[in-house]
């Protein structure tokens, strides 16, 4: 259901534009950035807290501790995305930097073929005696440098360039 209301909150979003309403430089989100964190912060303690005493179990005790949690969880994420989203409007969105521009341009290509990425990546790394934080960065800075290559590379093909939709 959750998937279901952040997709057509974005197809509200899009409606205009990314560069007019509530995601524009100046819009309301980006004015606002303080609140949103201040509700990450709050929504953050509303999940933790119950999930704490969950933990320690405390569960039997209080009803329907488990249900504030989740609530939790889910407003805390919904909050903390808006909250970051808010901040970078706010401070860095009218200042252009060619890398920024570049993985701006390619995201959709990234998306489509990173899974593949991760995937090999990841069962790479398996039998590799590391710790789980530095297979993950391993994993991570990989599957983007390879996904962002490989979706400039797809670009400069015109038929990739149609299926990607980029503006070369």
């Amino acid at each position: 259901m959750i998937y279901v209301v952040y997709f057509l909150a974005g197809l509200g979003v899009g409606v205009y534009g990314l560069e007019q309403g509530l995601l524009s430089a100046d819009g309301m989100l980006a004015r606002r950035w303080t609140i949103w964190l201040g509700g990450a912060l709050a929504a953050f303690l509303l999940w933790i807290i119950p999930t704490a005493l969950i933990v320690n179990g405390q569960v039997t005790t209080v009803p329907g501790l488990e249900i504030v949690a989740d609530l939790g969880l889910v407003l805390y994420c919904a909050a903390a995305c808006l909250g970051w989203l808010a901040i970078f409007l706010r401070f860095t969105a009218t200042i252009r930097r060619r890398v920024v521009d570049s993985l701006s341009e390619n995201a959709y290509g990234i998306y489509l073929i990173h899974y593949l990425f991760i995937t090999w990546l990841q069962y790479i790394l398996l039998s590799v005696a590391l710790f789980a934080v530095a297979k993950a960065t391993i994993v991570f800075t990989g599957t983007l440098a390879l996904s962002w290559a490989a979706a400039i590379a797809m670009c400069r093909v015109p038929i990739g360039a149609r299926l990607l939709g980029a503006r070369r």
